[in-house]
């Protein structure tokens, strides 16, 4: 048995980068990771959005090279359409309104004017969030592991 002297002794035992070598290394718990209240926070976001869809109304229209651009937040979903037959404006507009109790068919409308169109629904949106993040966090869960495996 080999014996120390007293003052590297104490030495190792007290600095903290010297310690490390003495304790097992664990990873930090998931609630202490900024990625997972971030991606809270986003979470309530989207939740929120989602949410404020179905009493309101959201409508952007942007001129964009002679044709109007149009995003509206409407019913749980987002809709995106290109729309040429609506003249040229040069200002853009953004309203924000309660909804009516009768809801406008909007594939007509937009038949109307020979639009291009798309529709996202939200919870699409909100489910492909989660799966992501879940993903990124189980993926960062496994590295924190293995770095703190000997």
């Amino acid at each position: 048995m080999v014996r120390l002297p007293r003052v590297a002794l104490e030495t190792a035992t007290h600095s903290n980068k010297n310690q490390s070598a003495f304790v097992k290394a664990t990873p930090r718990p998931l609630y202490k990771w900024k990625s997972f209240w971030l991606g809270i926070l986003v979470l309530g976001f989207l939740g929120w959005a989602w949410w404020d869809s179905f009493p309101h109304r959201f409508i952007a229209w942007i001129p964009r090279n002679g044709q109007q651009v149009e995003f509206e937040r409407e019913a749980g979903a987002t809709h995106l359409a290109f729309l040429t037959g609506l003249g040229n404006s040069e200002e853009a507009s953004f309203h924000y309104e309660s909804r009516d109790t009768d809801d406008r068919p909007y594939a007509k409308f937009l038949d109307t004017f020979g639009a291009s169109y798309c529709r996202v629904p939200d919870a699409l949106v909100f489910l492909s969030y989660v799966g992501v993040w879940s993903a990124w966090l189980f993926f960062h869960w496994k590295r924190e592991q293995k770095k703190a495996a000997p």
